[in-house]
């Protein structure tokens, strides 16, 4: 079975996880609590019921305005790609979109009950993803959204799921297009 984590790092700075086999594992990576600066590339998480969790982190001043950059990753059979809280100022989408956070597009996505969970988050956008269920039936949410701030979310396919796009428990300023 999946246990623990494969990299849980807090209140540090200038971190970077590259290269690393995180595979079966409850979450991959976890970068939380005070975190800066946080880059993820190049790893492997499958298999893992979350691949990335990034709760609470932020930029330290710095040159850039990024507090965190994930990218070629690779998360086949996970349950979930990203489950975020409490972070702000970012943008999601496919591999080599330039999105902070670049998701897989080998189809890994649509086998996962709920790819992208985020709680009390502010200022995102999520564009261009491919979230829909290949299982059969329908299953689980393209995007799952609480309590957040002016969230975008535009050219999404979340097809074939329980439900695609799911924004509650007061999230506030929530645009969904095309």
């Amino acid at each position: 079975g999946r246990g623990g984590f494969g990299v849980l790092a807090s209140s540090g700075t200038n971190m970077t996880f590259s290269h690393l086999n995180a595979s079966n594992r409850n979450i991959g990576l976890y970068a939380a609590d005070g975190a800066r600066d946080v880059v993820m590339t190049n790893n492997n998480l499958s298999n893992t019921d979350t691949a990335i969790l990034l709760r609470s982190v932020f930029d330290s001043p710095d040159a850039d305005a990024l507090p965190f950059v994930v990218h070629d990753n690779q998360m086949t059979g996970s349950g979930q790609a990203l489950n975020l809280n409490n972070l702000t100022d970012f943008t999601i989408g496919a591999a080599g979109s330039g999105a902070t956070i670049e998701l897989p597009t080998d189809g890994s996505l649509n086998g996962m009950g709920r790819p992208i969970e985020m709680a009390a988050i502010n200022n995102v956008v999520v564009d261009g993803l491919d979230l829909s269920w290949s299982g059969a039936g329908r299953g689980g949410f393209g995007v799952l959204a609480s309590s957040g701030t002016n969230m975008t979310f535009s050219h999404l396919n979340a097809s074939n799921r329980n439900i695609g796009l799911y924004a509650a428990d007061g999230a506030r300023d929530v645009v969904m297009t095309n």
